[in-house]
């Protein structure tokens, strides 16, 4: 007797789709197509075969529009799967930038960042009790925006 599925995806206006590609014991693939078309995807174990107790699936999502220049994409972790937690909604359309118009944003990031650096200034006055959040910190959530900001220049309007 052959085991079912381990594993299954739902795409939101989809069928449920099981075939996916074992690629390692522990590694499984769906390959969806018109991925630019999806904005909720359900991932589910399928119940024919259970995860070993103790034991968690990692979901991961890659998307090679979003490469970087090197053609294979970045692994996004979206979350994961249990017995005691069997399915999961995961909302990525807009975190991934697939409906990215290209447009030059070097004005909105630098004016951005005009903004963050002249409010950190004003905090930076001694006063009675003051909150200070290390520049360091500042500038590694700007380099964050800003990166996701070249990459869907919209993706602010959906948070």
């Amino acid at each position: 007797m052959s085991e079912g599925p381990v594993f299954g995806v739902i795409a939101a206006g989809r069928a449920v789709e099981t075939n996916c590609t074992r690629v390692s014991d522990t590694e499984f693939l769906f390959e969806l197509p018109q991925a630019s078309t999806i904005n909720h995807i359900v991932i589910f174990l399928t119940g024919a075969v259970s995860l070993p107790n103790e034991y968690g699936a990692s979901v991961y999502a890659r998307w090679p529009q979003m490469d970087g220049g090197d053609g294979h994409g970045d692994w996004h972790f979206l979350g994961a799967l249990t017995n005691n937690k069997p399915s999961a909604m995961f909302r990525f359309g807009q975190c991934f930038g697939w409906k990215c118009p290209a447009r030059n944003t070097n004005y909105a990031g630098g004016r951005t960042t005009a903004e963050v650096h002249n409010q950190d200034a004003d905090k930076s006055a001694p006063t009675q009790s003051v909150e200070v959040v290390p520049i360091r910190v500042v500038e590694e959530w700007f380099n964050k925006f800003q990166h996701r900001l070249k990459m869907n220049p919209d993706f602010w309007k959906y948070c």
